[in-house]
């Protein structure tokens, strides 16, 4: 347990500036995610024809809506968790 105020602060803000790291890699994932998925899905002529079959798959199209769906609710817990953390009792 800290000593004072001040002490206790700095650990908080140490958390608060990870957490916040942990948001923005994950967005930056995410973008990085859908720019791949779009140009999966306006080059579908261009890319290797070897892997079409795999393309026609549903489990692309799956892998592709899971990984979106698995970034997105980690981000949302991510931010939601900050959000409880900066609101709640631990910053009393």
């Amino acid at each position: 347990m800290a000593d004072n105020k001040s002490f206790a602060d700095i650990g908080l803000h140490i958390m608060e500036a990870g957490l916040s790291f942990q948001v923005a890699s994950l967005l930056v994932f995410l973008v990085f995610c859908t720019l791949f998925a779009l140009k999966c899905w306006h080059r579908r002529e261009e890319l290797d024809p070897r892997f079409a079959d795999l393309r026609k798959l549903g489990r692309f199209c799956f892998f592709l809506c899971g990984e979106s769906r698995s970034l997105l609710r980690s981000t949302y817990l991510r931010a939601s968790g900050f959000r409880w953390w900066k609101h709640g009792d631990l910053d009393r």
